[in-house]
């Protein structure tokens, strides 16, 4: 999950440009790859969290919004704001969390 999560907040401090990777770098970093552990996986999660901390710790103005990826990522002509970025990121990774607790039950 660390590498969406990265990619949000880059987009938050640089817009859409910052989106970088197409579909299969998306799956990819929601899937453990071979050879990675679950404490390396915790460990990167935890640090791309602290530094998006201090990124919006340190963002003057919130409300500043970029124009996010063409089509079929996004509506054409959506925005989002780095006050959304979070938001978004919080609900991505309940809506994950809960798909994998289905699917260990």
């Amino acid at each position: 999950m660390s590498p969406p999560k990265k990619r949000w907040f880059n987009f938050a401090l640089h817009g859409a440009g910052a989106m970088t990777g197409g579909f299969e770098d998306h799956l990819a970093g929601l899937r453990m790859e071979p050879g990675e552990t679950l404490a390396k996986l915790l460990a990167e999660y935890e640090a791309v969290a602290k530094q998006n901390d201090g990124l919006l710790s340190s963002r003057a103005d919130l409300n500043e919004s970029h124009p996010l990826p063409e089509p079929p990522w996004f509506e054409q002509g959506a925005r989002c704001s780095a006050r959304r970025v979070p938001l978004h990121v919080i609900t991505e990774t309940a809506w994950y969390a809960s798909r994998l607790a289905q699917s260990s039950s």
